[in-house]
């Protein structure tokens, strides 16, 4: 069943367990440590955003993965700073290293 997200919200968590949702906030669970093995989530972005990135901000090259509107990105510095409504972020990692972050 698909996630309906009401329209007042700026985001929404659509889909996975694999990410923390405190306030206006969303990273890796255990964030600012480790996050862990097979972990996942879809944020759909539901109102323009502006888009900020912690002090770390590391992914296991090649295995973890953070698509923001269907762009693989890497680094921090590739994070746009604002998502429109309609945009996505999908993070996953895999089943061996884990970084902070």
């Amino acid at each position: 069943t698909p996630v309906v997200c009401p329209k007042e919200w700026r985001w929404c968590v659509t889909s996975g367990g694999g990410c923390s949702v405190q306030g206006d906030c969303v990273s890796s669970l255990n964030y600012p440590s480790n996050y862990g093995n097979k972990e996942s989530c879809i944020i759909t972005i539901e109102q323009t955003v502006p888009v900020f990135t912690g002090p770390i901000f590391k992914l296991e090259a090649g295995r973890d993965s953070l698509f923001i509107n269907g762009v693989d990105t890497r680094f921090a510095s590739a994070v746009p700073g604002t998502l429109e409504a309609g945009a996505s972020i999908t993070w996953s990692s895999d089943y061996s290293l884990t970084y902070s972050g």
